[in-house]
């Protein structure tokens, strides 16, 4: 395969799907080529296949959207967990009064004597004591996922949002295609 060729295809690969293998949705141009294509489908079975993809994406965005807030939520929390593990560090051999919280507007305060180790919570109801060093790596590589997730889901999102829009924009063209059909029908049987 030539060095052409295979730039084409994969140009071609690009447009019929995303990167982690969302199909694209094409947009139909001659809505009667399109139709006869696919064995002189009516238009109402056009228009409810259009219409199934459009629900498919739409159900795609609001998952994608359900875990961009999810990771939103989670940056921030594990940047002010690896601040608090800086500043332990930068305690870790002088005893410090600290306040924490026991509930929503409850807090009590501390006397920290020894802050080499810390807890942290996995999920799942799941919390392992570490010591500061593995914390920290623990949290910088989870920081980092999440960023290259969010990164990831934001592209994703947009590309979804960009077959919403065709698929929206192909159900009115089938849709009008449909009534122009109807309109020519009724003329030809009026004049019959």
């Amino acid at each position: 395969m030539s060095a052409k060729s295979t730039a084409a295809a994969t140009a071609t690969d690009e447009a019929t799907e995303s990167s982690t293998g969302i199909p694209a949705c094409q947009f139909i141009e001659d809505v009667a080529a399109y139709l006869h294509r696919n064995g002189d489908q009516p238009v109402q079975e056009a228009i409810k296949d259009a219409e199934e993809l459009y629900n498919k994406y739409k159900f795609m965005e609001q998952h994608f959207s359900t875990r961009r807030s999810r990771l939103r939520r989670q940056i921030p929390d594990l940047s002010n967990n690896l601040n608090a593990i800086e500043f332990l560090k930068s305690r870790q051999s002088k005893e410090f009064t600290t306040s924490f919280m026991l509930a929503d507007n409850v807090y009590a305060k501390a006397n920290v004597a020894d802050c080499s180790k810390v807890g942290v919570w996995l999920g799942a109801n799941v919390m392992l004591e570490y010591d500061l060093t593995e914390a920290e790596a623990l949290l910088k590589k989870n920081l980092d996922s999440a960023e290259t997730n969010l990164a990831e889901l934001e592209k994703n999102l947009d590309f979804i949002k960009d077959q919403i829009t065709t698929s929206e924009v192909n159900i009115a063209r089938l849709y009008n295609h449909g009534v122009m059909l109807t309109k020519q029908a009724r003329l030809t049987g009026a004049e019959a």
